[in-house]
């Protein structure tokens, strides 16, 4: 977990798809910075006043800075209220700067099962730390590894033009 990757289903569920098999138009579009520093996690009160499905994708800041190659500990996770916001809204991807969209702890890994049952890609590491909280166009393209259960990515925000 150190590096923004893209987590495909193979990561957390047998038989799943690989990293490879994610169609790249959900990595491509609009999307949506939202600053939740200073959180334990991340809950379905981030979404007040979004509307999630129109959004398309979220990202979430987590941190004031992130430092390369350290693992943040604590760090806040997506809570499984969150998790089944987002699929129930239609939402294509879900980001989070920290390095699991579930707790470090997790058995179960239930935030990422929900968020694959309503077939949202998962990022996690992304840096948003110069991003301030808005509207962007996101172009995230993962490693083409066929047989792997993750990719490494590169993920750019593009300033939306101001009309």
């Amino acid at each position: 977990h150190a590096g923004t990757h893209m987590d495909g289903p193979l990561h957390f569920e047998d038989g799943g798809a690989t990293a490879a098999d994610v169609p790249l138009e959900k990595l491509i579009g609009s999307a949506r910075v939202i600053d939740a520093r200073g959180r334990d996690a991340l809950d379905v009160d981030l979404l007040e006043g979004i509307d999630a499905g129109a959004e398309e994708r979220l990202l979430f800041r987590c941190f004031e800075r992130v430092v390369p190659g350290r693992f943040p500990d604590p760090f806040p996770a997506v809570t499984p209220a969150l998790a089944r916001a987002c699929a129930d809204a239609g939402v294509k991807l879900v980001a989070t700067e920290s390095p699991s969209v579930d707790t470090f702890d997790s058995k179960t890994l239930e935030s990422h099962r929900l968020l694959q049952a309503g077939d949202v890609v998962i990022l996690e590491n992304v840096v948003l730390s110069d991003v301030p909280a808005g509207r962007y166009s996101l172009v995230a393209l993962p490693l083409r590894l066929t047989d792997a259960d993750s990719a490494p990515l590169r993920a750019v925000l593009l300033e939306l033009e101001q009309s």
